[in-house]
């Protein structure tokens, strides 16, 4: 089965080694596409210079183009004759059916969904129009993510929308003592948030409900780490109203029950979530969630919000809570059983690994493919 792996958002200034670094997602999927005998080859909008070059086995095609349809991208695909070509998000109606036109029938159309909702106006009424020639739309919580899609007419049917993981992790955990004498992390429990300091992510739900856990776990400790401090001053304002232990001053950081970390290298996150015992997610939506997912790969017990994707990456383990209700977070985090790390890791494998998502894309390949080949049965199904 040969792939087109479709990236439309061409990312202004930065070279193609810059962009793979970037989206490092990107070159995962294609490299487990490559390792269950699937051929992957990446096309992507530059702004720089058309390019080619293979990398671990995947090729990679970055066109340079500028057209508000893609029409290199288009004809660049079309060239390549693919079975599937995979449309990296639904922001891109006009260039979907680019591909179609410049590809004609033979390949089925996939859409994978990356966190964002139907549009409105012209927008929407282009992914209308591209609904038509969409065989298959990729979520993490099909079932629910997909939803709105339909209900606007972005999708045709709830019925060609697939369960595939956004993404996964490709972190191992560090010997827990090891990890906390890098990290120095402490606390019994030991809380981990990893996010933006911004409403979407709702850093203020995390410190208030930590905050009743304080007053009766008097070993707890939050550990928050973020790059995004939109909403830092808010959240200083909230650990004062809470009176929640806080020592140190803002130059160094906040020490004591609270520890507003700041930004962490990425090469260090497998040591602060093996030194963790519970991590924290408030996020009010995700498309995936990609702490989450870091964090389970090492071991963690997740206390998140009752979202779709988090109930599909989560399964039964942890505590879900409404997003926004401080009292169900507080509780949740209260009330989350202890839960051995080795068996968390095996579920990871399990049911999380980029071996499981490329299971999961070469199965919504397949579906779309025989349902695009049968236009009698994707008649009866729409």
């Amino acid at each position: 089965m040969r792939v087109a792996y479709v990236v439309h958002q061409a990312v202004a200034g930065m070279s193609p080694d810059e962009v793979l670094e970037r989206w490092p997602t990107m070159v995962h999927t294609l490299d487990a596409l490559a390792r269950c005998g699937v051929e992957p080859i990446a096309v992507c909008a530059t702004e720089g210079r058309t390019t080619r070059f293979v990398r671990d086995g995947v090729h990679y095609h970055f066109v340079h183009d500028g057209s508000r349809s893609r029409s290199s991208v288009a004809r660049t695909v079309a060239a390549l004759a693919p079975d599937v070509v995979h449309v990296n998000g639904f922001v891109f109606p006009v260039p979907t059916m680019a591909l179609r036109v410049a590809c004609g029938r033979r390949p089925a159309i996939v859409v994978q969904h990356h966190g964002e909702a139907p549009g409105e106006g012209r927008t929407l009424i282009a992914q209308r129009l591209a609904a038509r020639i969409i065989d298959g739309g990729l979520f993490t919580g099909a079932a629910e993510q997909a939803q709105p899609f339909v209900a606007a007419g972005a999708l045709r049917s709830t019925a060609i929308a697939a369960e595939v993981l956004e993404a996964s992790a490709d972190l191992v955990p560090i010997e827990r003592q090891m990890a906390r004498a890098r990290t120095t992390m402490h606390g019994d429990p030991a809380v981990i948030w990893v996010g933006r300091l911004n409403e979407g992510k709702d850093p203020l739900t995390a410190v208030r409900a930590f905050a009743a856990l304080a007053r009766h776990a008097a070993d707890a400790q939050l550990w928050m780490l973020y790059q995004d401090a939109t909403l830092e001053r808010d959240v200083r304002d909230a650990l004062r109203r809470a009176d929640v232990e806080v020592d140190g001053d803002l130059d160094v950081g906040i020490g004591g029950r609270v520890h507003l970390v700041g930004a962490v290298a990425h090469d260090e996150i497998a040591a602060w979530f093996s030194s963790a015992d519970i991590a924290l997610s408030t996020s009010r939506h995700e498309a995936a969630g990609f702490s989450l997912l870091e964090a389970l790969a090492c071991g963690c017990a997740p206390v998140v919000t009752d979202i779709a994707p988090h109930r599909s990456i989560v399964s039964n383990l942890g505590r879900r809570f409404a997003p926004g209700d401080v009292d169900g977070a507080a509780a949740a985090l209260t009330n989350v059983a202890v839960i051995d790390r080795n068996a968390v890791r095996a579920d990871f494998e399990r049911r999380l690994s980029w071996r499981e998502v490329s299971r999961q894309l070469v199965a919504a390949y397949a579906a779309a493919l025989a349902q695009h080949s049968n236009p009698a049965a994707r008649r009866r199904r729409d």
